[in-house]
């Protein structure tokens, strides 16, 4: 759900607009880094919000 602002529906559509979006084989080949960064992101989130200095 999160990664549906980025995909983009049609791979042979080139849109200057929507170029930045990701294709269905983008995603799949990047899928567990994506996954890793979410975890982070996640992660993150519950345990360092208050901090002020974080070091990955």
């Amino acid at each position: 759900k999160l990664l549906q602002t980025w995909h983009q529906n049609n791979e042979n559509t080139i849109i200057n607009d929507e170029s930045w979006k990701i294709t269905d084989m983008e995603l799949e080949v990047n899928k567990e880094k994506i996954k890793r960064g979410l975890n982070l992101h996640e992660y993150l989130q519950e345990y360092s919000s208050q901090s002020t200095l974080i070091i990955v």
